[in-house]
C-alpha cells in the first residue's frame, strides 16, 4: 500500500535562481578577465616592453642599437612603438624586413592607433602599386639609400618623432659593409642634428661592435619564444 503525502515540496524561489545564475556568470567573467590579463602579460610584445622599460632610462635618449633575435623583430617593433607612444612621441619606423600591411595588421591587433605611427616601407613599391598617405610612405628599394635619406630628412624636419630602423642586417643584401657603416653613421649624424632619438635593430652579432661605435648605447634583448 502506497501512502501519498499531501505535503507540497517548496518550490525554488525564481529570484534566487536568477541571482545564482548571475553569480555564476560573474565568476566566469572574472576568470576570463584574469586569463585575458595573463595572456596580455605573457604576450611577446609586452615582454619586450617589460625588457625595454628595465633597460632604458626613464627618458628615451640618444641613438640606441638593439640586438635581438630575428624571430622577434616584429615583436620589438610593436613593443618599442608602445614605449614611444606612451612617452607622448611618434614612432617613425623604417620597414626593411617586412611590408606595411603586416605591420599595420600587428598594430591593429595590439590596439595601437595607426594615426600615431609613421611607416616608411622599403619593400612594397618594388613588387606592387602603392599609394602614400599622411602616415605611410614608400621608397623604391633599399638599393637607393639616397632616396631613403631624403625621405627621412623631410619627415624628421617637420615632425617630432623617434626613429626606428628594422633592420640593419637587411642592408647586407644590397650593399658592402663599408657602405652600410657610412649609411648608419650618416643616419646617426642626421638624428643628432635634429635632436631625434633613434633605435637601430641588429640581429648579426658581428655587426654590433662595428655599427655600435656610431650609437650611444647597445641593448641586448634575449630570444622570446
Amino acid at each position: 500500500m502506497v501512502i501519498k503525502s499531501n505535503v507540497v515540496q517548496p518550490k525554488a524561489d525564481f529570484e534566487d535562481l536568477i541571482l545564482d545564475k548571475d553569480k555564476v556568470g560573474l565568476e566566469l567573467k572574472n576568470e576570463t578577465t584574469k586569463f585575458d590579463e595573463l595572456q596580455r602579460i605573457l604576450s611577446k610584445e609586452n615582454r619586450v616592453v617589460v625588457e625595454l622599460n628595465q633597460k632604458l632610462p626613464d627618458l628615451i635618449s640618444g641613438q640606441i642599437l638593439i640586438n635581438c633575435d630575428p624571430v622577434n623583430n616584429h615583436d620589438f617593433l610593436i613593443g618599442i612603438s608602445k614605449v614611444i607612444i606612451k612617452s607622448n612621441l611618434t614612432p617613425l619606423i623604417i620597414l626593411t624586413s617586412t611590408n606595411y600591411k603586416t605591420i599595420m595588421g600587428l598594430l591593429n591587433v595590439n590596439k595601437i592607433d595607426l594615426d600615431k605611427v609613421f611607416l616608411v616601407d622599403t619593400v612594397s613599391k618594388n613588387i606592387s602599386i602603392v599609394k602614400e598617405s599622411d602616415k605611410l610612405f614608400f621608397v623604391d628599394s633599399l638599393r637607393n639609400l639616397t632616396q631613403l635619406q631624403i625621405k627621412l630628412f623631410k619627415l624628421i624636419n617637420s615632425n617630432k618623432v623617434v626613429f626606428v630602423f628594422d633592420s640593419i642586417d637587411v642592408l647586407n643584401l644590397y650593399h658592402s659593409e663599408k657602405t652600410i657603416f657610412k649609411f648608419v653613421y650618416s643616419l646617426a649624424k642626421l638624428m643628432r642634428k635634429f635632436k631625434t632619438n633613434g633605435f637601430y635593430i641588429v640581429n648579426n652579432k658581428s655587426l654590433i661592435q662595428k655599427v655600435g661605435q656610431f650609437c650611444d648605447d647597445i641593448i641586448e634583448i634575449g630570444k622570446i619564444d
